[in-house]
């Protein structure tokens, strides 16, 4: 008998049918909530599905889409997670191990490579923006894009297996959507937008003009490995701010620069040509502005990647980040982390415990909860 249900079950399920039988259902909803458990199950995405929708549901929509890839190579914190001997406190580059050893070091330690982007990002969280992680809640105050009211993420691994975060953020205070259609219609509104743009989401400094000028600018690959926090300019310094744009336009010129290459973003369009899917050459504006749901960067080289100042000059790695202004992007942004990191799997019984390269993290503010291998960041 029992054979007879679960055949007729089996092929229910294969044909896409509810499963009639109820001792089945039972069983199958058991298997359900422990599978639940295990990382990289279909049950386990579906919870992480529900979070990612629910959130902005319960609080608002998204308000930033931001992307961080530490610079693992040439960061003498991760050369100390691989075993270098480095006095941070006393710190000469030019004592410590070369460019091809650093690449060794991590290349032949990939615990101390994700050891390192563990603690880069959980410092960029605490100390840039302003969330504090403690063993029974999780706290927020104000960090360099406001306060933060919830956040969804999740860790991806390149080509090359080093790792970088993909991270939807939720700001405290932010305009419901109907009050942001109204607020968007008022001059004074936008110029705070367009001053906010201007201040964090950066496409452009004197000096990225054209395609000669950023070439003029000398690409220090190795430009991460100096001391945190990084050389001149100090706060102290009479000359600061100059020495600040000036490092700024240093790394921008390093790490922003998009080229388009195959196998990296060069993909086979529908009409058989190759097309960017980052979409370069990017779009050029004469000034940061939002007009209605849409907003725009100030950029006049075409192949410059945004970024957000404070990352960059930090932590000292390629970064980007987005502004969600309007309902289109937020749902098309929504889907594709539902869709590329909660994606179920084809079959029910093709249960995986997740990417060995990835870490998997769910946080939920007022008590958050930390999960392994595979990473998603919820705060609420």
């Amino acid at each position: 008998m029992y054979k007879i249900h679960s055949e007729q079950a089996c092929r229910e399920e294969e044909q896409g049918l509810p499963i009639s039988d109820p001792t089945v259902k039972l069983l199958r909803q058991h298997v359900h909530s422990t599978a639940g458990r295990v990382k990289g199950s279909n049950q386990s995405r579906t919870s992480l599905r529900g979070q990612l929708w629910s959130t902005p549901v319960y609080l608002r929509p998204w308000n930033l889409w931001i992307t961080i890839d530490p610079v693992d190579i040439h960061d003498p914190i991760a050369q100390i997670f691989a075993g270098e001997d480095i006095d941070l406190d006393k710190f000469m580059a030019v004592l410590g191990p070369d460019g091809e050893k650093r690449a060794q070091n991590i290349a032949a330690d990939p615990y101390a490579a994700a050891k390192f982007f563990h603690f880069t990002i959980r410092t960029i969280l605490e100390v840039l923006f302003g969330i504090e992680v403690t063993p029974f809640q999780v706290q927020s105050s104000m960090g360099i894009l406001c306060e933060v009211a919830a956040y969804f993420g999740f860790v991806e691994a390149q080509n090359r297996a080093s790792l970088h975060l993909h991270l939807l953020v939720g700001l405290k205070h932010a305009p419901n959507p109907d009050q942001m259609v109204e607020l968007l219609k008022q001059e004074p509104f936008r110029t705070r937008i367009a001053a906010y743009i201007q201040a964090n989401l950066r496409a452009h400094l004197p000096g990225l003009e054209t395609a000669q000028s950023v070439k003029s600018i000398p690409v220090e690959k190795d430009i991460a490995y100096n001391p945190p926090p990084p050389p001149p300019p100090h706060p102290t310094a009479p000359d600061y701010d100059r020495q600040l744009k000036a490092f700024e336009l240093r790394l921008a010129g390093t790490e922003q620069v998009h080229s388009c290459q195959v196998r990296r973003c060069l993909i086979v369009s529908k009409s058989g040509g190759l097309r960017c899917k980052r979409r370069a050459p990017f779009t050029c504006h004469e000034k940061d502005f939002i007009e209605g749901g849409n907003w725009g960067q100030r950029r006049v080289y075409e192949f410059m990647n945004g970024w957000i100042p404070g990352i960059l000059v930090n932590v000292r790695c390629n970064n980007d980040a987005k502004l969600l202004t309007n309902g289109r992007d937020t749902m098309n942004t929504t889907f594709y982390v539902a869709g590329y990191a909660a994606k179920p799997q084809q079959m029910n019984y093709n249960i995986s415990g997740g990417n060995s390269s990835t870490e998997e993290w769910r946080w939920r503010l007022r008590g958050w909860q930390k999960f392994s291998p595979t990473t998603v960041l919820v705060g609420m």
